[in-house]
């Protein structure tokens, strides 16, 4: 699907990765971006340390070799974790990755799976040094993204929505946010509102290229897929 991407077609690399590969590693993302990649969508959570793990599940003991939840990790247990399938990746942290991209001038869709207002700060801490529009930060939880809206007003914020009701979609407009809906209860009718509403609109989790050509003429400003790259390209 990468032939799709252009100024007005943005395709995000969910996970940073493709749906073979070891999702939200280092390794995977650079594997993408050498194919091409420039938005990657990543997902984070608190460390018992203070540091902010790059992980997508609560738990550790799905997709790693690891045990238990990883906000109860520091980033020395990280180390002895590794990530499946391949089981070579190690869980990345939130800052060396940071700093990569911003030396990459690559795109960073910071999705916060952690309700521990706590982050916020610490993701703040992070990017603010950059002064960058590289960032962005997803979160299904609004009371994460009106931390965000009330610390730093400049920072790009979306919504990542199940479904659309009209009382989200209001409050989507009050405090500014991008709305990113998943593909499987998206109507046309959501995407004309949202446009009506003067917001932009992410789609997840869009694993056909007919499906993405459609909602991009529908007015879909970025697709997030697990199939960014095809997998006889890794050949």
């Amino acid at each position: 699907m990468r032939e799709l991407a252009d100024n007005d077609k943005i395709l995000i690399a969910h996970k940073a990765a493709n749906s073979w590969m070891p999702e939200n590693t280092f390794e995977s993302m650079k594997r993408m971006e050498e194919k091409g990649a420039r938005w990657f969508e990543i997902d984070c959570f608190l460390l018992k340390d203070g540091n902010i793990a790059v992980f997508h599940d609560l738990t550790l003991d799905t997709l790693t070799t690891g045990r238990g939840k990883i906000t109860e990790k520091r980033a020395s247990d990280l180390l002895n974790i590794f990530v499946y399938p391949t089981k070579i990746e190690r869980i990345p942290l939130l800052s060396p990755l940071l700093a990569y991209a911003y030396e990459r001038n690559l795109h960073i869709m910071i999705e916060v799976k952690d309700k521990n207002p706590k982050i916020v700060k610490k993701i703040d801490q992070l990017i603010s040094a950059y002064n960058s529009d590289l960032f962005v930060i997803y979160s299904f939880h609004k009371e994460i993204l009106l931390a965000f809206k009330q610390l730093q007003p400049k920072y790009s914020l979306r919504w990542n929505i199940e479904k659309l009701t009209q009382n989200k979609l209001g409050y989507a407009k009050k405090l500014g946010l991008g709305i990113n809906l998943n593909r499987r209860f998206l109507f046309k009718s959501d995407i004309e509102k949202i446009t009506a509403a003067g917001l932009d609109l992410h789609v997840y989790t869009v694993n056909s290229r007919r499906e993405a050509n459609k909602l991009f003429t529908l007015g879909v400003k970025a697709i997030i897929t697990d199939r960014l790259i095809e997998e006889k390209d890794e050949n």
